[in-house]
């Protein structure tokens, strides 16, 4: 606190003037200047009595150890205090109750206490009333039982704007905006009728108000019976809650907006989504059923340019997709098992894919693992895949030629835990860079390479959704070691999976004798499709283009497996799948759609769709979804 710094005649002229008792006291608690009022509320006669003396000669015995230890406080650390009352000591050892302010005062560079002492009168029961009254602080209206105003606080004139002998035996109507005051003059009425039924507990409502300028306001009222004088009154406690209801109809209305925002977000990527993918299966399907047998150098390296586009403008979708799937919490996992080192050599494969024609040294290794064979493992291997080719792209992308990658796996059996780790001997990340590696739409080497900015981000979200961590070291100029450490649930030797996939094995060209049903709108779609089927030596094929020529088919066929799009004329996929499921027909049926949403996905499942195939699909996919519904 600031001291206050007077001088010796400013304080004189104080102490002689004021209308309270006046103490200044120094740090031994010597009495140095006191005035006559002073000295006549504690019974002294004699005006320089207190002058030199103790400040304890006005204390009680029990508290004169505690105040001891309080001034020497105060002193060495002032603040100001007003209003404190307790006990002081008379001439006559009476005690009178005083109230005391101190303050900090320096005089000639010396500290000292002001004192300024009152002595503390009792107050009459209503004064005290009105004092607790007007501290509450909600508005307090007491009313007779015809609604006229008896008694009111302070805040009621603060938040209705009037003056007290403006509302005083009025009726609490005047509060009240003009469409509500007949109503509320019956509710009145029958709440006085009904008086003694009443619960003696508060009812609480919210209702609006109006104040003396006419503006509306929000209030919650507590009301309760009370008996006066014999009499019934009500006792109205009011709070203005206008800002309270102002931010939770801003808060309904944002978060209205927001969900809003989101769907509309959604529904684009959806459409968005079903747009692109379309064309593109076309494409990447076009491009698969190409003979190359009979194609020169130059026809291949452009047939490989157009692979290779389609596969990044793929990645790309599928980047913003589940980045968008992250976002809004919609992203799940899905494990199931299937063989480690199967999947290290698809992964191995894609990786001859992503090197082109770069020249790299590529190294892959198993450490701590014999008879990998034999290891089947449940787990997500198609998030697990995503995650390790987005880091082995970067370790391409970011290592010049003739540098080397290292590709590690580990599994810890007594962890269950799988551990990779992509080490590349790339240009590596600087320190002022690093914070914007896992920073949505961010790229550490900004114009310089291209991508979305969003491959670690979904790595790192995807490594925290599956239960793992996903860490990195750097050295700038000499490269990279990215390790993503992923809990398994179980693990199954090779004899566990041929027990169960025994009776489910099927020889592919069984698949011949399959009889699909291929219902789709989009004419290059149905050519690409119909094209796969024929490379599957599949020959029993029909072909609808809405769902009211599909219902037209299998009413008079019979079919092993129906290929269903989604988005169609006439009658959408949904719709069709319906009917079908009415006539009690069973038959697998597949949608072929380009949406990855989960909600999209569940509504097709709902309708009654056995499975899906994701646009665009390869021969291989159409291949793999075939047979499992020929095994099933």
């Amino acid at each position: 606190m600031e001291s206050k710094i007077y001088t010796e005649k400013d304080l004189n002229n104080f102490v002689d003037i004021s209308p309270n008792g006046v103490l200044i006291i120094d740090e031994t608690q010597k009495i140095l200047k006191c005035n006559d009022i002073a000295n006549i509320i504690f019974g002294y006669k004699n005006p320089n009595t207190l002058k030199n003396k103790n400040l304890n000669i006005i204390i009680p015995e029990n508290y004169k150890k505690a105040h001891d230890y309080y001034i020497k406080c105060y002193f060495k650390n002032p603040y100001k205090r007003i209003g404190r009352i307790f006990n002081g000591l008379k001439a006559d050892n009476t005690l009178i109750p005083i109230e005391v302010s101190l303050t900090y005062i320096i005089v000639n560079d010396i500290p000292y206490v002001l004192s300024i002492i009152r002595e503390v009168r009792e107050k009459t029961q209503m004064e005290y009333f009105n004092i607790i009254l007007d501290s509450v602080v909600d508005g307090i209206i007491l009313s007779d039982k015809e609604g006229k105003i008896q008694i009111l606080n302070n805040q009621i004139l603060n938040i209705f704007g009037y003056k007290r002998e403006e509302l005083l035996l009025q009726p609490v109507e005047i509060l009240i905006p003009e469409k509500y005051k007949k109503d509320h003059v019956i509710l009145r009425n029958n709440f006085m009728k009904n008086f003694d039924n009443i619960d003696e507990n508060m009812l609480t409502r919210y209702c609006e108000g109006k104040k003396k300028n006419n503006t509306i306001i929000f209030l919650q009222i507590s009301l309760s019976k009370v008996t006066i004088d014999q009499q019934p009154a009500i006792l109205l406690i009011i709070r203005d809650v206008t800002q309270k209801k102002l931010f939770e109809e801003e808060l309904i209305r944002t978060k209205e907006e927001a969900v809003n925002a989101a769907k509309s977000k959604t529904d684009f990527l959806s459409n968005m989504s079903h747009e692109i993918r379309t064309p593109l299966n076309g494409i990447i399907g076009s491009i698969e059923l190409f003979d190359l047998s009979g194609l020169n150098n130059e026809q291949l390296e452009t047939i490989e340019t157009l692979k290779s586009c389609a596969d990044s403008l793929t990645i790309i979708i599928n980047d913003i997709l589940d980045f968008s799937k992250i976002l809004n919490n919609k992203m799940l996992i899905r494990p199931f098992t299937d063989n480690l080192i199967k999947i290290k050599n698809e992964i191995s494969n894609m990786t001859k894919i992503l090197l082109k024609d770069k020249k790299l040294h590529i190294y892959e290794e198993f450490k701590n693992i014999t008879n990998t064979d034999h290891i089947y493992i449940y787990l997500d291997f198609q998030r697990f895949k995503q995650i390790l080719l987005n880091l082995i792209s970067n370790a391409i992308k970011f290592t010049q030629e003739g540098g080397s990658i290292y590709i590690t796996y580990e599994i810890f059996f007594d962890k269950k835990e799988i551990i990779f780790q992509i080490k590349d001997t790339g240009i590596g990340i600087s320190e002022t860079k690093r914070h914007l590696l896992f920073k949505m739409f961010s790229r550490v080497h900004d114009g310089i390479f291209q991508g979305t900015g969003l491959g670690l981000v979904i790595s790192k979200n995807l490594t925290e959704l599956m239960g793992g961590t996903l860490n990195y070291t750097s050295v700038l100029h000499k490269g990279t070691i990215f390790t993503v450490k992923i809990p398994y649930k179980e693990l199954f030797t090779k004899e566990d999976i041929d027990d169960k996939n025994k009776q489910n094995l099927v020889k592919l060209n069984e698949l011949n004798e399959l009889n699909i049903l291929v219902v789709e709108d989009n004419i290059i779609n149905m050519k690409i499709v119909l094209k796969m089927l024929q490379k599957l030596k599949i020959l029993n094929i029909s072909q609808a283009s809405n769902g009211l020529e599909a219902l037209n088919l299998i009413k008079n066929n019979t079919f092993d497996i129906i290929l269903m799009d989604v988005h169609m004329p006439e009658l959408n996929g949904l719709e069709t799948t319906k009917k079908i499921r009415d006539f009690n027909i069973q038959i697998p049926i597949i949608a072929m759609t380009a949406s990855t949403f989960d909600n999209e996905i569940k509504q097709c499942m709902d309708s009654g769709m056995t499975d899906k195939l994701l646009k665009p699909f390869t021969l291989l996919d159409l291949k793999k979804i075939l047979t499992k519904w020929k095994i099933n």
